[in-house]
């Protein structure tokens, strides 16, 4: 009985964890935060933040914002808009790399069928590490009414990508990382984050 008890446990922790690694997130933009918090001096306030280690052993702690705009996004149908950042922060064998964050003004329409994002602000910051260095910072990818084939929900998204080296490489690794930051949201005003 106790080793079919620790062998669900097992299951359990084991989905919880692989689905951690792909999806950050998966809310619905509302206009008024979930988290009861100061603004910073952009008007943005810390929604949602944790930490999981990806399939390459990469440590990444995510944090997504919204900007209270006051814009109402509830209506007999799905449709609104939202100021959104998300940021990662990416730790090597316990060693700090970079931070990628993205800002995205998100519009959604359920009835219209549309969801589109106008890029607000981008980057990254590097450790002042003098033998882990910034290969290639890429200008973030942004598409507006992605997919809606076969039953699925469009929608629109902002992509980031940087990738770094390190002149010690451990391991098996030849010292090369990419890293990654993507968001996007669909007709419903629903949320996903992926690193």
């Amino acid at each position: 009985m106790l080793c079919m008890i620790m062998a669900t446990v097992t299951a359990l922790s084991m989905s919880v964890s692989a689905s951690a690694e792909s999806v950050a997130d998966d809310s619905v933009l509302t206009a008024e935060p979930g988290v009861t918090a100061e603004p910073d001096d952009d008007g943005y306030v810390l929604v949602s933040e944790e930490s999981y280690t990806d399939e390459n052993g990469v440590f990444i702690t995510h944090r997504s914002y919204i900007k209270n705009t006051g814009i109402s996004t509830c209506d007999t149908y799905s449709s609104g808009e939202a100021d959104i950042r998300e940021e990662a922060d990416y730790t090597v064998n316990g060693t700090y790399w970079a931070t990628i964050w993205v800002k995205g003004h998100f519009k959604w329409d359920s009835k219209a069928d549309t969801s589109t994002v106008t890029l607000l602000d981008h980057g990254c910051k590097t450790t002042n590490s003098t033998n882990i260095s910034l290969v290639q910072n890429s200008y973030p990818v942004t598409k507006n009414n992605q997919g809606g084939a076969w039953g699925g929900k469009k929608y629109s998204y902002i992509e980031k990508k940087i990738k770094m080296k390190t002149s010690t490489p451990i391991g098996i690794s030849n010292g090369e990382y990419d890293f990654r930051l993507y968001v996007d949201v669909n007709v419903n005003g629903e949320k996903k984050v992926k690193t």
